[in-house]
C-alpha cells in the first residue's frame, strides 16, 4: 500500500534542507563566532542524514498527485510577479527558520529566527504548491489579450488582392500573383531560449521574400496562403517541433 502525497514538489521542497541547512548553521555560526564544525555536524545528524535516507529508501513507498495547472477562469487568485521571484524571496526566509534550529541546539537566544521564517515561510510554500493560483506568466493579462486579438486581425505589412498579395516593410518591398508562387520552404531560427518559424517564398521570376511569425500580418498572411495555394495548415506544428531544429520543409511546389 502507498501514501498518496499532495504532488512531487512536497520532496523537492524537503530536499531544499539538504542543501539550506548547512548554510543557516555557517551563518548562524558566523554570527555569534562558535563552533563551525561542531554545529554543522548536528546538522547533519538531525535533518540531513534523515532527509537523504528518506529520498532514497521511502520514495518508491509514495504515489504523487498529478498537479494539474488550472485555467483562468477557475483561478482563486492571479499574482502579478513571476514565481521564480517567489522561489528567490522563499529560500532566504527558510534559512532564518534553519538558523533558529540551530540556536536551539546549542541553547543559546536565537529562537525568534525560527518563527520568523516560519511565520513567512509557510505561507510562501503553500502559494508556491497552490495549483489554484497562477503567476505571472502563466495566465494573460488584458492588455496581451487586446495584443494577441489585434495580431489575429491585423493586415501588418501586407496587402491583398483577387490575384496575389504585397508586402512592404522599410525598404523592402515584395509583390506577386498567387499562381506565380513557385516554391515555400518553412524553417526555424534558433534564438538561444526560443525559436522563430520564417517562410522563404520564390517566385516563377526568381524573385524573395523570407519572412518571419514576429512580423505584424504573420497570423492573416498564412491563413490566406494556405487557403489560396490549399497547403495543409500542419506545417506549423511540423516545423515547431522538436524545439531547437531548423525542421526545414518544402510544404509547396509548383506543379
Amino acid at each position: 500500500m502507498k501514501l498518496n502525497l499532495p504532488h512531487k514538489k512536497v520532496i523537492n521542497h524537503l530536499l531544499l534542507g539538504f542543501f539550506a541547512i548547512p548554510l543557516g548553521i555557517f551563518g548562524y555560526d558566523y554570527f555569534i563566532g562558535q563552533k563551525k564544525v561542531a554545529t554543522a555536524l548536528l546538522g547533519i545528524q538531525w535533518y540531513i542524514l534523515p532527509t537523504l535516507l528518506f529520498a532514497l529508501f521511502y520514495l518508491p513507498f509514495f504515489e504523487f498527485k498529478t498537479n494539474t495547472p488550472i485555467t483562468e477562469e477557475k483561478a482563486l487568485a492571479k499574482i502579478p510577479i513571476a514565481k521564480s521571484w517567489l522561489y528567490v524571496l522563499t529560500y532566504p526566509i527558510f534559512l532564518f527558520t534553519f538558523g533558529g534550529i540551530s540556536a536551539y541546539m546549542e541553547n543559546v537566544e536565537g529562537t525568534q529566527m525560527f518563527w520568523l521564517g516560519l511565520s513567512i515561510g509557510l505561507p510562501f510554500l503553500f502559494v508556491l504548491n497552490s495549483n489554484r493560483l497562477l503567476f505571472k506568466g502563466e495566465y494573460q493579462t488584458e492588455k496581451q489579450k487586446q495584443e494577441w486579438q489585434r495580431l489575429q486581425t491585423t493586415k501588418g505589412y501586407f496587402e491583398y488582392n483577387e490575384d496575389g498579395f504585397s508586402f512592404e516593410l522599410d525598404n523592402e518591398k515584395f509583390s506577386t500573383k498567387w499562381a506565380d508562387i513557385q516554391e515555400i520552404i518553412t524553417y526555424k531560427t534558433d534564438n538561444y531560449i526560443f525559436d522563430t518559424i520564417r517562410l522563404k517564398i520564390q517566385t516563377t521570376n526568381n524573385d524573395e521574400l523570407d519572412i518571419n511569425e514576429e512580423m505584424e500580418g504573420w497570423y492573416i498572411f498564412t491563413k490566406t496562403l494556405n487557403e489560396q495555394l490549399h497547403i495543409d495548415p500542419i506545417w506549423q506544428m511540423d516545423v515547431m517541433f522538436p524545439a531547437f531544429e531548423t525542421n526545414l520543409k518544402r510544404i509547396y511546389q509548383k506543379n
